[in-house]
């Protein structure tokens, strides 16, 4: 006897909900609350590794934003960028680690930065915004913020999951929806 979608799924949803909080927790370090939604044989079911009252609250925040026409994640299309068009050139701002590494691993940026504008995007490198390296980090912070809020992208480089500096620019850009990808997920073939 073939079982229908709908009872495969609802059998096989607690190793899966195990999976993705491992998973979750693997990549944050953290856990990570998550309400994961699935429709089989037009059921909608779901598991959770959050509580019903905090899983409510993230599937109505989230259904706010579809409703409003808003990006659901910072690494998704964002909607109050402006049209054109003639698709203008995005200005992509490039973070990841610098503090402790040699040369404040400028020669990574400066890569990044190139490897964008051939891309057909215009790079908002940090090493150029503060290329002195005596200048303090909170002044070099604060230029960078200024430079990120005018970009329509962000650009992660390798390392950054261990850079707090890269943690305050995902959270601006998380903040003001503009959408946050690895540096290779830009470009074009990679």
């Amino acid at each position: 006897m073939k079982l229908s979608s709908s009872l495969v799924l609802s059998l096989a949803a607690q190793k899966l909900a195990a999976a993705v909080d491992q998973a979750l927790t693997n990549l944050t370090g953290t856990r990570i609350a998550y309400v994961l939604v699935m429709s089989a044989d037009h059921t909608a079911q779901y598991v959770s590794n959050a509580d019903r009252k905090e899983g409510v609250a993230m599937i109505e925040d989230l259904l706010e934003r579809w409703k409003a026409g808003r990006a659901d994640i910072p690494a998704h299309y964002n909607p109050d960028l402006p049209k054109s068009d003639s698709a203008p050139v995005r200005r992509i701002y490039i973070s990841g680690p610098m503090t402790g590494i040699d040369d404040l691993n400028f020669p990574a940026f400066y890569a990044a930065a190139a490897r964008l504008k051939d891309a057909g995007f215009k790079p908002c490198n940090p090493a150029d915004l503060n290329p002195d390296p005596t200048t303090p980090r909170s002044i070099c912070l604060r230029n960078d913020i200024k430079a990120l809020c005018d970009c329509d992208g962000l650009a992660l480089l390798p390392g950054w999951e261990s850079s707090a500096g890269a943690h305050l620019e995902l959270n601006v850009a998380y903040q003001l929806a503009i959408p946050v990808a690895t540096l290779s997920a830009w470009l074009p073939g990679s």
